[in-house]
């Protein structure tokens, strides 16, 4: 990660990702579709939205 003062607001920072943080969000990412591409076909669809939003609510759960 990296992080830089917001010319904007000099309070606040933007952070955003190196190449290197960019390569282990992809990987990151391969792994989680394959996780779900096993899990979810034993799922109806309604199973998969329900608890693909309840993850989302886990991980965010602002908002």
């Amino acid at each position: 990660m990296s992080r830089q003062s917001d010319d904007a607001d000099g309070r606040a920072f933007r952070v955003s990702l190196t190449p290197e943080g960019d390569a282990v969000l992809a990987k990151f990412e391969r792994v989680v579709q394959a996780v779900q591409s096993r899990i979810l076909p034993a799922l109806s669809d309604r199973a998969k939205a329900r608890l693909l939003a309840l993850m989302t609510k886990v991980l965010n759960p602002v908002g």
